[in-house]
């Protein structure tokens, strides 16, 4: 009977997008699909991509097509509050869900035109009819009223490695370095970092560190590059991986609320220790196995750093590794497709009672 499930996966941008509202909608598709479930995948991305061979995806469709595949739908699922997506869902009864990736839909146009009075009578009407899907406790924090009288369930981002390597034990003494991995922006705390550059090498017994993304910041901390500070640049996801895998430390220190952390928790799972602000939903992504700090506090930055190192020195000996690692691991499988989607598939069964 569950396989018999319809469930359209509604999100204005798609895969060959990148972001990550993009990549999150691939793998809850993706999970979805190895349940057996029958999804598709309905976006305004026109553009094609060889994903399109694994997965169902109706792209850029017109109204009669949008009408069609929703009403013939078990479960829909809007990836976003997209007006040209979500407006049939303001007049079809069927089973609906928003998810939530940060607080924009908490963000209410001002202006009384009638062009955005009935942009956002529509909008109202799915929200109310929605259950939702937020991205962590932050978020919905963050939503404050919004929620109010709202059925609600925090389902976290899907992660694709929940599980640090095994080979972990037997590289971690060839580990280097520190790595900053993300957009050089200001709300990333890159520029607190190289402020601190001669702190966290002191404190961390590293002798070089490397700053991996792009961003607005690229060109100004290029000029300022070294052989003992090097700016990569933007790279593929899989180098992203196996340099952090190559790092003894990997630092996210977020000045913005980050509204989950993705790439602090990939780090635990590429088995670095992992040193974070405790900014938005980061406590979060990281949980007790990674190391802390408030950024307004120079001392918890330096207890942060001197925590981290004699975490690091301790995984030599292979058993508290090894400890170490299972606890991560416990951690990172809340992230997992299965127990995800999981969440989900019981907040739509709910609402079929």
């Amino acid at each position: 009977m569950m396989k018999n499930k319809k469930i359209i996966i509604s999100t204005y941008t798609f895969l060959p997008d990148i972001g990550g509202v993009a990549t999150n909608s691939l793998t809850i598709a993706e999970a979805f699909q190895n349940k057996g479930y029958d999804v598709t995948v309905v976006t305004l991305t026109k553009d094609t991509s060889s994903i399109d061979k694994r997965i169902k995806v109706i792209r850029n469709p017109n109204l009669f097509l949008l009408l069609k595949l929703y009403y013939s739908a078990d479960w829909i699922l809007l990836a976003n509050l997209s007006l040209k997506l979500c407006w049939p869902l303001a007049f079809l009864n069927k089973n609906t869900a928003l998810q939530h990736h940060s607080s924009s839909a908490f963000i209410k146009n001002k202006t009384n035109s009638f062009k955005s009075l009935l942009k956002r009578t529509i909008e109202n009407k799915v929200i109310n009819k929605s259950i939702h899907f937020v991205n962590s406790g932050f978020t919905m924090k963050d939503g404050g009223e919004f929620f109010n009288n709202l059925k609600v369930y925090i389902t976290y981002p899907i992660m694709q490695k929940t599980s640090v390597i095994k080979e972990s034990a037997d590289i971690h003494k060839n580990r280097k370095g520190a790595i900053f991995v993300g957009r050089l922006e200001p709300e990333k705390g890159v520029e607190f970092l190289y402020s601190n550059l001669d702190v966290i090498k002191n404190r961390l017994e590293v002798n070089h560190f490397t700053f991996i993304g792009g961003g607005s910041l690229f060109n100004d901390f290029k000029e300022k590059s070294t052989d003992n500070f090097v700016i990569k640049g933007a790279v593929e996801l899989d180098s992203v991986y196996k340099l952090m895998q190559g790092a003894k430390f990997v630092l996210v220190p977020s000045i913005w609320q980050e509204p989950f952390g993705m790439v602090a928790a990939e780090a635990l799972a590429s088995g670095a220790v992992v040193i974070t602000s405790d900014r938005g939903g980061l406590p979060e992504a990281v949980g007790k196995v990674a190391e802390q700090f408030d950024l307004e506090s120079e001392q918890s930055f330096i207890e942060a750093l001197e925590n981290a190192k004699l975490k690091s020195k301790s995984f030599l000996d292979k058993n508290t590794l090894s400890k170490y690692q299972a606890n991560v691991n416990l951690h990172l499988d809340k992230f997992s497709g299965e127990n995800v989607t999981a969440v989900m598939i019981n907040a739509f069964l709910n609402e079929e009672k």
